[in-house]
């Protein structure tokens, strides 16, 4: 791809990056939140009950074809957002340059950190439900649930979880912040 082709994909994919985004924000940051909940032991109520918004927003099969809609999305979102980042390469948060600068400093950052397990349990998430193989299914099921993983796994998984809320929450308030028009000068 010639440097004029790259130049002419990156709006495209920031416009795809920001509506798919917009659209899937709430419901990412809720699947992420309660995720991160499942590493508590299974007889937990709060497990219980965050299990049941993590795999269908407690809608049933509605809501388990929405999350995995969303979690498909998830995918594109964050190879996109790596798309993007890669031309600045940067990660930092500079807090004293005003809210809408951190807000930016940190969905970039905490983006390109967490990246890989976000995309680890985006993929696997969205794969479980589909895919139907009998030796690639409890493979899929392991490194999406971490089940039997050490407990320093099941925290980082947990954290890479808890992303998906902070990229949904600085996404939406990246989306929100008021512009200023051409004739505020």
């Amino acid at each position: 791809m010639t440097l004029r082709g790259a130049v002419r994909l990156r709006p495209f994919v920031l416009l795809t990056h920001r509506w798919l985004g917009l659209a899937s924000a709430v419901i990412l940051s809720i699947v992420g939140a309660t995720g991160a909940v499942l590493v508590l032991p299974p007889s937990s109520l709060g497990r219980r009950l965050a299990g049941a918004l993590h795999e269908s927003l407690a809608l049933g099969r509605l809501g388990r074809w929405t999350v995995l809609v969303a979690t498909a999305t998830a995918v594109v979102i964050q190879l996109s957002g790596l798309f993007l980042w890669w031309k600045r390469k940067s990660v930092r948060v500079r807090a004293g340059s005003g809210w809408t600068r951190m807000v930016v400093d940190l969905h970039n950052s905490i983006g390109v950190l967490a990246v890989s397990i976000m995309l680890v349990l985006a993929v696997t998430g969205a794969a479980r439900p589909v895919v139907k193989h009998p030796s690639l299914r409890p493979m899929i099921s392991l490194l999406h649930t971490t089940e039997g993983f050490p407990t320093p796994i099941k925290v980082l998984y947990a954290v890479g979880s808890m992303g998906f809320m902070v990229q949904g929450v600085t996404g939406l308030l990246m989306w929100w912040r008021p512009r200023r028009r051409e004739s505020d000068g």
